[in-house]
């Protein structure tokens, strides 16, 4: 109004319509100011198709806004759909659209002015954030396997100030800065004041409210699911559960249904299958066998590396198959690379045992690994010869006498614990990072009896490994080597990849590969694949 008072060609003009003419050129510098996220070109294409429904006469909508902001985004990217952000995102804008007109927001709060407004905005804005978290519960935990039941809170808490006051204050210490450096110190000073605070209730909200982990829903899941959830948002925005609660139901139920039938065939299926995780330099299997039955051979890691494979590839892969507990985890050997991914998983899923060798290698990660598994009620048990569910696991070394146990002096590559896995006829030769001296000392105690069709290679394709007197006495018809691409070490050795081919061996990496995958099934058959081409 001020502007069109000083410009008398604007006073013809309406207000808002002036007002979108110059919002659209701010909108699109915030966007490019702030690194162009997906959910920020989202909002800003929404926001300037908006402006220019009102420039053109128009009334905005809402629906065809997300919609062309889509098709923008997806013909500039097409890889975008897919992503995670995207998809969240948009869906949620989506939730927010189909709540808007719901009675419930509508409706004056009980008392006058001030307190009554409060009220009014609390309200519409924590059932906006609720039906956000509705909307994206199903996607969070196709992507996340977990869900954050505290997030609607949290939102209410913590958005507010983000983006009444700290963004605010943000572009207006940054403009005045460009300007004049001393000017936009005390804006930023009080953005940062402000933004250190939010933090520090952010980090109460993760402290205090429970993050729940969840078996994850495949993408046909998903789909029905979030229809469920988006059925569920008309129904209450419309009041009408007779048409839409029915429809939001029925297609819950069937979600519902998919997922347990996907479960079922885990429980009843009589092939056991070996995967050897893709976790980078180190070694991570999983078994899975009839019954349901779960077991995990070490868990990866890295020496002084954020990166856990426990929580970024291990975790997600079991809530994925929808496993819910472990029976067994088998640490081989107390190396970062083979024991720091089984912290999560310890913490987070239920476990039957915990079998070791008993030797720490004076890493005192080891002793916490095992007080963690005694605090959660898991039984830490020395390995022994046992048939779980069909499954015949049988330890092979170390020894110290007549039983398992890690030698005195002996190095904690040698003192790996060996385990073989027989069914049905086939058998599966897991190693540790066995060496020299730990490769003689097996095959001296027990000879032809460790002739297996499936070797997990010894120490990732170490030269010290995978002798020629071991190979002759597994005669494996695979081999399945887990390393990192263009690993430090310089992993596998040249020459032991040729030991393996002159022994006739079919080798498997997952640093070629991914991810390595081997069935056997009931009558004996055992075949093997790989997430990505193998070579």
């Amino acid at each position: 109004l001020a502007l069109q008072s000083r410009l008398p060609r604007l006073e013809a003009m309406r207000p808002d319509v002036v007002a979108a003419a110059l919002a659209i050129p701010a909108v699109l510098f915030y966007c490019a100011l702030t690194g162009e996220a997906t959910a920020t070109r989202r909002a800003a294409l929404m926001a300037t198709l908006g402006f220019a429904a009102l420039l053109l006469a128009r009334l905005p909508s809402p629906a065809a806004a997300l919609g062309a902001s889509a098709m923008v985004l997806l013909l500039d990217s097409p890889r975008l759909l897919f992503d995670a952000a995207f998809q969240l995102s948009f869906l949620s804008v989506a939730s927010l659209a189909l709540v808007a007109s719901a009675p419930a927001l509508h409706q004056r709060a009980p008392g006058r002015g001030l307190w009554r407004r409060m009220v009014e905005i609390t309200k519409r804005g924590f059932l906006a954030s609720l039906a956000a978290f509705v909307a994206t519960a199903p996607l969070v935990a196709h992507h996340f396997a977990e869900i954050a039941p505290a997030a609607p809170i949290g939102n209410l808490v913590l958005v507010p100030p983000v983006e009444l006051a700290i963004v605010p204050l943000g572009l207006l210490g940054a403009s005045l800065g460009a300007l004049f450096s001393p000017l936009g110190s005390l804006p930023l000073a009080l953005a940062d004041v402000l933004a250190g605070g939010v933090l520090w209730l952010a980090d109460i909200f993760r402290v205090a409210t429970p993050v729940l982990p969840v078996v994850s829903p495949n993408v046909g899941e998903t789909l029905f699911l979030e229809a469920a959830a988006l059925l569920t948002i008309v129904a209450v925005a419309r009041r009408n559960w007779q048409r839409w609660g029915k429809a939001a139901a029925a297609v819950a139920v069937a979600g519902t249904l998919l997922m347990s039938s996907r479960s079922a065939v885990r429980d009843f299926t009589r092939t056991v299958t070996v995967t050897f995780l893709d976790i980078g330099q180190g070694d991570a299997a999983l078994v899975e066998g009839p019954g349901g039955f779960v077991a995990i051979v070490d868990g990866g890691g890295e020496v002084a590396s954020k990166f856990d494979p426990g929580a970024r590839v291990i975790e997600p892969v079991l809530r994925r198959k929808l496993i819910r507990r472990i029976d067994l985890v088998i640490l081989s050997h107390p190396h970062p690379d083979h024991m720091n991914g089984l912290f999560r998983l310890l913490s987070r899923f239920p476990v039957g045992e915990l079998w070791t060798a008993g030797s720490d290698s004076d890493n005192p990660r080891y002793r916490e690994l095992v007080a963690l598994a005694a605090g959660r009620g898991v039984k830490v048990a020395r390995p022994r010869a046992v048939v779980l569910r069909g499954l015949q696991w049988q330890p092979l070394g170390p020894w110290v006498g007549d039983e398992i146990a890690a030698p005195e002096g002996a190095g904690a590559n040698d003192a790996s614990l060996v385990l073989r896995l027989a069914y049905a006829g086939r058998s599966v030769l897991f190693t540790g990072d066995i060496e020299e001296q730990g490769e003689a000392e097996l095959v001296g105690r027990h000879g032809g009896e460790l002739a297996s069709d499936l070797l997990k290679v010894p120490h990732h394709g170490s030269a010290t490994s995978s002798g020629a007197d071991l190979l002759a006495a597994v005669r494996p018809a695979h081999a399945a080597m887990s390393l990192a691409q263009g690993n430090r070490f310089g992993f596998p050795r040249a020459d032991v990849l040729e030991r393996y081919r002159e022994a006739g061996v079919q080798v498997w990496r997952t640093d070629e590969s991914g991810a390595l995958v081997f069935e056997i099934t009931a009558d004996g058959v055992l075949r093997g694949t790989c997430v990505r081409s193998c070579r």
